[in-house]
């Protein structure tokens, strides 16, 4: 590939980027693009990456080149520029910095790892910093924000409490979540608590991929499977979790008739949610959506809870999880392969 073509190519990307049109950006790359920078968990492919510049573009109200300089070497080439910016709140400011592009044979970006001024020397990065996610580890609703965020690729400053130290109860956090709970998030002088209430807001400012719906029916179908979790499933779920991670032995004894009519109701519900899967891939349809990452925890959670030793008196036969439901081990597969899924794994669990 000549040095013309591979300026060309880089050129017309920035070109498309500062004009936010993000179909043409896009299609620049290829389907399995990586893109890196100083402040962003790694974004992997054309969705998480479409995710991360439309949080980009909603940040500011203005970007444009003061200069740029395009050094084409091999099968690539690094881009020079300075940047002037406005945010979405009247701020004005410079970002320098280079961005290093790898091409494939196809003349698809294939990866665009950038360096830039840290957040403080002239403008923010974009993005970056402007988004904070309290969570909890090991917090059923607190993983379907991360879950969320990680397949738009929308990038956020983690603020993990130790909910053991009663850090959610901080005067504070409580100026964030009132109730004292996790998650929550503080998008510039916006506060919000509730997950699913999160997961919505999310989801409305990043609109790709769409999670909650395209259509009437669709929406419908997410919210019915949404409502029956909160309904059914989680109380389930919650009354043993209670009792088994209690660290009490007397708490499992003490209320083991109430356990036991909560792990006949789990499996009510993960019955129905199995046979929900003969017919389509995902619990909704056929594509992902804000129903599979609301389940998704409550159900690696009872695999947790029926390993504990505590749980050994109830036989709640739910690990492994194949055994039993192998369909609903196959969809957890599924959503354990996509990217960025990793960074949202409850920490205190990879210890375990």
């Amino acid at each position: 590939m000549e040095e013309k073509e591979i300026a060309k190519i880089i050129n017309a990307s920035q070109d498309a980027l500062v004009a936010r049109d993000v179909d043409a950006y896009l299609a620049m790359m290829s389907d399995d693009v990586v893109v890196c920078d100083p402040f962003t968990p790694r974004l992997v492919g054309r969705d998480a990456v479409r995710g991360y510049i439309e949080g980009l573009l909603a940040s500011f109200s203005e970007i444009a080149f003061l200069d740029r300089k395009v050094f084409p070497l091999g099968l690539g080439a690094a881009l020079r520029f300075t940047l002037r910016t406005r945010t979405t709140d009247g701020r004005d400011g410079t970002l320098e910095g280079v961005d290093v592009f790898e091409l494939n044979e196809q003349r698809k970006i294939a990866k665009i790892t950038s360096y830039f001024d840290a957040p403080g020397a002239g403008a923010p990065a974009p993005g970056a910093g402007t988004l904070e996610v309290y969570w909890g580890s090991g917090s059923p609703p607190a993983w379907r924000v991360l879950l969320l965020l990680a397949v738009k690729g929308v990038p956020y400053e983690s603020k993990l409490l130790q909910l053991s130290k009663e850090e959610q109860k901080a005067p504070a956090y409580l100026a964030v979540s009132p109730r004292g709970k996790v998650p929550a998030i503080r998008d510039g002088a916006f506060c919000l608590h509730e997950s699913l209430a999160i997961m919505a807001y999310l989801d409305r400012k990043y609109p790709s991929p769409p999670l909650f719906g395209d259509s009437a029916e669709e929406a419908g179908a997410i919210a019915r499977v949404i409502a029956e979790h909160e309904s059914y499933l989680y109380p389930a779920l919650g009354e043993i979790a209670r009792a088994v991670f209690s660290g009490n032995p007397a708490a499992i004894a003490e209320k083991e008739p109430a356990v036991r009519a909560a792990a006949s109701a789990l499996h009510d519900e993960l019955a129905q949610l199995e046979a929900s899967l003969a017919q389509r891939d995902y619990l909704a349809g056929p594509r992902l959506t804000a129903a599979d990452l609301t389940v998704y925890p409550s159900i690696q959670l009872a695999v947790r809870a029926a390993t504990r030793p505590a749980a050994a008196p109830l036989d709640l036969a739910v690990a492994p999880l194949a055994a039993r439901y192998p369909r609903l081990a196959a969809w957890s597969a599924r959503i354990e392969a996509l990217p960025g899924y990793d960074a949202t794994y409850p920490p205190h669990w990879r210890a375990a």
